[in-house]
């Protein structure tokens, strides 16, 4: 009746912590000789922000239930032969809430080098010493590249310097047969 009244205040906090969802793509397996291979989502050793229209074709998917998402990712390698990329993904709201997630790039250089060798000859001699050039040798002999040319050789390879080494054996003595087999390497041990 005298109008006296007592108030008192209650705070209601709304708080978003729930991480957003986030899907990324399974760990793959590329042919190449360095990260510069990797497509659709480039190599980048600092943070991209992916924008919402290419995360389908990146194989992404994320959402949340209150807000908007940022995706980004960052890159980082180790190893040759092959190079492991981790792929790190993240997905974060307006409240600061992130989901990360890791995918494994390989790349790997499977391609064999590719290799010319001089054509099959016949020369005049009494044994395998009358081979020239290119000496006989039952042991691996390494061929320095300034010599591939003068003795009927080329090498390559789309990755990497290749070495190229003969190894001789010989069968018969009228004519004696000499196989000579020549072998490419490059440098992720792919041998042709």
């Amino acid at each position: 009746v005298c109008n006296n009244t007592t108030t008192k205040t209650q705070v209601i906090t709304v708080a978003d912590t729930t991480k957003p969802s986030l899907t990324v793509p399974a760990d793959t397996t590329i042919e190449g000789c360095n990260e510069t291979a990797i497509t659709v989502l480039v190599y980048s050793s600092t943070v991209v922000t992916i924008p919402p229209a290419s995360w389908a074709g990146a194989g992404i998917t994320a959402s949340d239930t209150c807000s908007a998402v940022t995706v980004t990712y960052v890159d980082s390698n180790s190893g040759t032969c092959p190079v492991l990329v981790t792929r790190t993904f993240a997905a974060t709201d307006v409240c600061n809430n992130t989901t990360t997630k890791t995918q494994v790039i390989t790349v790997a250089d499977t391609t064999k080098p590719t290799l010319t060798v001089p054509a099959d000859t016949t020369i005049e001699g009494c044994d395998e010493t009358a081979i020239t050039g290119l000496v006989y040798s039952s042991t691996v002999v390494t061929i320095p590249p300034a010599s591939w040319a003068g003795a009927g050789i080329t090498a390559g390879d789309t990755c990497s310097a290749v070495t190229v080494t003969y190894v001789d054996s010989k069968s018969g003595t009228c004519p004696v047969l000499v196989t000579r087999t020549f072998a490419a390497t490059d440098v992720c041990n792919n041998t042709t």
